[in-house]
């Protein structure tokens, strides 16, 4: 870093980074939605042509087929969707913890890798991935840092008698994030979707059964990936708030507000 220069600045390409792939997440999340939506009427329709079977009016084979088809597109469609959301969420989240860490959210007691396996490792994935999302969320409060002030700026040309004041940059909204519900209802998909593959039954009745536990786990994914946009992006907005208003303070007023810049964790 050059001498003289703000020591928040060496994290701003990686702010920049974060935001990209905050970006990716939240739409690979919004196409989990759009699979989910797809979904809920193909299997209704499944059901309905089950239901008619069973009423003594069975669909012609053409027709069961296409139905078959098109729920199992779907759920191989989710699924590689599944995986895709789970790579660019878990890429947003450990440079989003990393730098929480590197610009004053030293009471953050996870590291990126630990907010990485905390998904992966079972038993522990149930509820480290929530406080890791909740505390990053937490340690990013806007009023832990005060608000950046004027800053004098004289004029090169003109001399100590043309001085101009530099605002800083406006503060961007800050999206609600309902981190406790987006958890909730993730998992709440998960169970009945889990209990649905479980099904083995190859009745009518056990059909149904499946298909409607299918299109409840849907409902929720739809939920769940809607809460999670929505927490991406609450999380997003205060890591930029925060480079914002630790960039543009000067370093004795962070560090009187005892805001310490340091080397992101790895």
């Amino acid at each position: 870093m050059a001498s003289g220069a703000h020591p928040a600045e060496a994290f701003e390409a990686e702010v920049a980074v974060a935001t990209r792939r905050a970006r990716l997440a939240a739409g690979a999340l919004v196409l989990t939605v759009l699979v989910r939506v797809y979904l809920i009427p193909v299997r209704v329709w499944q059901s309905s042509l089950v239901q008619a079977a069973r009423a003594g009016a069975p669909p012609d084979l053409a027709t069961a087929e296409r139905s078959d088809l098109l729920v199992q597109g779907g759920v191989i469609a989710s699924l590689a969707i599944l995986l895709v959301t789970g790579v660019l969420f878990l890429r947003w989240l450990h440079r989003t913890v990393k730098l929480t860490r590197a610009l004053g959210g030293d009471g953050l007691r996870f590291t990126p890798r630990d907010a990485v396996l905390g998904f992966v490792i079972p038993f522990l994935n149930f509820k480290r991935p929530f406080e890791v999302v909740r505390d990053t969320h937490d340690q990013l409060a806007p009023d832990a840092v005060p608000e950046p002030p004027m800053q004098v700026q004289a004029d090169e040309l003109g001399g100590y008698r043309q001085v101009a004041m530099r605002a800083p940059p406006p503060p961007a909204q800050l999206p609600h994030a309902s981190i406790g519900a987006w958890w909730g209802f993730f998992w709440a998909s998960n169970l009945v979707a889990n209990f649905a593959s479980r099904q083995e039954g190859h009745g009518i009745d056990d059909l149904l059964f499946a298909n409607t536990l299918g299109i409840i786990a849907d409902g929720l994914d739809i939920i769940a990936a809607s809460l999670g946009v929505l927490m991406v992006r609450g999380v997003s907005a205060r890591l930029v708030e925060r480079y914002r208003r630790v960039r543009h303070n000067p370093p004795e007023a962070l560090q009187a507000a005892g805001i310490v810049i340091g080397e992101a964790a790895p």
